[in-house]
């Protein structure tokens, strides 16, 4: 990729996310990538097994190779996308289906991710926790 520019690090690497290759999502990101998903709440966790802190490559990986086992993606929007030097600001929606339970949701979701020489290096992930525990439960 000739231009490396943070949105653009970031654009990439949330067409490689929306891809289901675990491999591929390490493309973008540095080896000591640290990657935090909310929902730590005791209600959110034990359903969500896969949120809180991610660091490296394999913890990545891992978080979402869980991730894509318990959801199926039906629709992924990001709605809008801004950066402000190495920042990059990502909000949009997705709906998905837990492939236990077979329920449906749809959530808001908020990503601050930063960009040095050229790959994600730390990315903070909101979401209505709350909802995804919900389908996952059977709630």
């Amino acid at each position: 990729m000739s231009d490396r520019s943070p949105i653009k690090v970031v654009r990439a690497f949330f067409e490689e996310l929306s891809g289901g290759d675990v491999n591929a999502i390490t493309r973008h990101t540095s080896p000591d990538v640290v990657y935090v998903i909310y929902g730590e709440d005791p209600a959110s966790r034990s359903a969500i097994p896969w949120a809180g802190l991610h660091r490296g490559h394999e913890a990545l990986k891992s978080a979402f190779s869980a991730i894509y086992a318990e959801l199926r993606v039906e629709a992924f929007e990001v709605e809008t996308m801004f950066a402000e030097g190495e920042f990059v600001a990502i909000f949009g929606s997705y709906r998905a289906v837990s492939a236990k339970t077979g329920q449906r949701f749809t959530t808001p979701f908020a990503q601050r991710a930063r960009v040095v020489d050229g790959a994600v290096v730390h990315c903070v992930m909101s979401e209505d926790s709350g909802a995804v525990a919900a389908a996952i439960k059977g709630d």
